[in-house]
């Protein structure tokens, strides 16, 4: 006769303490991945992760003050960079709640001397405007020093530029969509931007070190902004103050004092508070939540990619948020920020109430990679981390140890297993070594790219001026011709070869 099935009860007690040992093996496979990093690729920063309400990790790395050796705390505020147009998407909807205005409502309503039709809210919000950056040349060049928001606003119309595609057609991510969603949320509400955020995001969601703009820092925080980091190129050993780096001055000098786009200043626990009120309904409703958290759709039905923290989350564009397209863990909202020496990233994963919060200050390029990999940790898949960089590797070793010693080096690492071969910084690091006058050296470096990246023109283009650098007309005459034939818009690349032909010509008369 069978025996009765028994049913397994396990005492709560124990279940707790299982889920403890669970959690807490997590919370170290995520500590040993960062110490790691921090150690050996040289991140810094803050970070905080939490599931279920309660925060499982929050640790710093590295320094506020590098000059000073004052190091990071959990109370040190970053600039948030592009996370900032989270916000901007929060206050809209809050204004919509509000009965102050409607997605659908036209640009021009507010700002009627701006020369775009048909430009709705939803479309600057989801980045289907078609408008250009304001960093475009266009714009960029009626700007004067330190622009504010309405500075920007006036460049657009003294430029009269025309949008990229008829609005709501198709997707391109631009600065300025959210420049000028700040500029109607002022309008809408009669309060200025920075204020609208602390009244109706900051205060109730309990962000007591959060503000818009460095200059608008209360006294008793500023000397909790942490100093920011960046390397001058891929030669340097050692990151440096970005106030020491020319370009990031005058890209700086931009962006100071406007926002919308940018400019937001916050903690690790203030945006966990922020990820904590969203999740308890305190400044959006559930039904308001739904709309920002559902990705735009373009009349053709075409696919866009919005960005991805790794392959993992490939993601469409909500209102100030990006949305991956997985849901088989659960429905994950996310953004980042970057700006010259700053790394932001705030991950969501809204189903399951985790949260994943990295604030970087020295420009750690895995960054994005590192925090949805720290997304997968939580949810039992395995992290995809982005492999350090070859370019630097290789620009550190010759700065350190001279040409033959990273020539060798190149040899080795080459082949991409264990370093990231990016097709930017490698051209970056050639036209360093170009910069020295070491043509041989930047000519490897070339070749490895076009070895890595075959098809992309721009790259033998590059491999051509290291040999006409170097002397050799005839290769360089090759690389040329091989470049515009993957680009045949390569006019520059056009004129040279013409130029080296007639000298040819000329060296062979003689």
């Amino acid at each position: 006769m069978m025996g009765k099935s028994k049913l397994l009860i396990i005492a709560p007690a124990l279940l707790m303490t299982a889920l403890n040992v669970y959690s807490q093996s997590k919370i170290h496979r995520i500590d040993s991945l960062l110490t790691s990093l921090h150690e050996k690729q040289g991140f810094d920063g803050n970070i905080l992760v939490s599931q279920k309400g309660k925060i499982l990790y929050q640790k710093s790395f590295g320094y506020a003050v590098a000059e000073t050796s004052e190091a990071l705390t959990n109370e040190s505020i970053f600039s948030l960079a592009s996370v900032s147009k989270m916000f901007t998407g929060i206050a809209l909807m809050k204004l919509v709640e509000l009965g102050k205005l409607k997605l659908t409502d036209d640009l021009q309503l507010y700002l009627p001397d701006l020369p775009y039709e048909h430009i709705t809210i939803y479309n600057l919000l989801t980045h289907t405007s078609g408008l250009e950056e304001y960093f475009a040349p266009p714009v960029r060049n009626k700007l004067g020093p330190e622009p504010t928001n309405p500075d920007i606003e006036k460049a657009y119309v003294q430029a009269q530029l025309k949008t990229k595609f008829p609005p709501g057609t198709n997707w391109s991510y631009c600065n300025t969509n959210f420049m000028l969603l700040a500029l109607i949320i002022e309008k809408a509400s009669g309060i200025p931007y920075p204020e609208f955020l602390k009244r109706y995001i900051f205060e109730p969601a309990g962000m007591k070190h959060s503000f818009v703009l460095a200059k608008n820092a209360p006294v008793h925080l500023r000397k909790q902004i942490a100093a920011i980091y960046n390397y001058p190129d891929f030669l340097s050993v050692h990151a440096i103050n970005v106030d020491s780096i020319a370009p990031a001055r005058k890209y700086y000098s931009i962006i100071r004092n406007s926002y919308g786009d940018g400019s937001v200043f916050s903690t690790t626990g203030d945006l966990f508070q922020l990820h904590q009120a969203l999740e308890r309904g305190k400044i959006l409703s559930k039904n308001s939540q739904q709309i920002v958290y559902s990705p735009v759709t373009l009349p053709d039905g075409k696919e866009y990619e919005s960005g991805n923290a790794n392959p993992d989350y490939s993601s469409g564009y909500g209102l100030g948020c990006q949305i991956a397209k997985d849901s088989s863990i659960g429905k994950i909202i996310w953004h980042t920020g970057s700006n010259p020496g700053i790394l932001t990233f705030f991950m969501r994963n809204i189903t399951r109430d985790q949260c994943v919060i990295i604030l970087n200050n020295n420009w750690y390029r895995g960054t994005f990679h590192l925090g949805g990999s720290i997304m997968n940790i939580l949810n039992d898949r395995a992290p995809q981390l982005l492999p350090a960089s070859l370019a630097r590797k290789i620009g550190q070793e010759y700065t350190l140890h001279g040409a033959d010693s990273a020539l060798k080096l190149l040899a080795v690492l080459k082949d991409g297993r264990d370093y990231h071969i990016g097709l930017l910084e490698m051209n970056e690091l050639g036209y360093n070594l170009l910069s020295k006058n070491d043509y041989l050296t930047a000519i490897e470096i070339f070749k490895v790219n076009t070895q890595t990246y075959p098809t992309n023109g721009d790259i033998w283009d590059s491999l051509a001026e290291g040999y006409y650098r170097a002397g050799d007309l005839e290769e360089a005459v090759k690389d040329y011709e091989k470049s515009i034939q993957l680009n045949p818009n390569n006019e520059s690349g056009k004129q040279m070869l013409n130029k080296i032909r007639e000298e040819l010509k000329k060296g062979n008369k003689q």
